[in-house]
């Protein structure tokens, strides 16, 4: 389950990579068409933006990037990411138990 902010933010890292010539555009289609059939996307309400705002001030970090600490708090669970900087600041501010391992290949 992801904020259905990941589509856009995945749509865009794969068209980036195409306007590279990393990727065919078949192959970003494709990307797409992936996390739609393996990630429940929400979109935020009232309630969870406002959790996101009260938790990006509280670790000085963008508001986009915490409605994934946000989902993850309201839910019971725990998030992924490569962001090195937000993991940081989740840690330092005692979001930490909210942090997931991403799964190894």
């Amino acid at each position: 389950m992801a904020p259905d902010l990941l589509a856009v933010e995945v749509g865009n890292a794969l068209r980036r990579k195409e306007r590279n010539g990393e990727l065919k555009h078949e192959q970003v289609v494709g990307g797409l068409q992936l996390v739609f059939s393996r990630v429940t996307l929400r979109p935020p309400t009232a309630e969870s933006m406002i959790r996101a705002v009260e938790i990006a001030a509280a670790l000085e970090h963008p508001v986009y990037d915490c409605l994934y600490v946000g989902l993850a708090e309201a839910l019971g669970g725990r998030f992924v990411s490569h962001d090195v900087e937000l993991l940081k600041r989740v840690r330092r501010g005692g979001f930490e138990s909210l942090i997931g391992e991403l799964p190894t290949e």
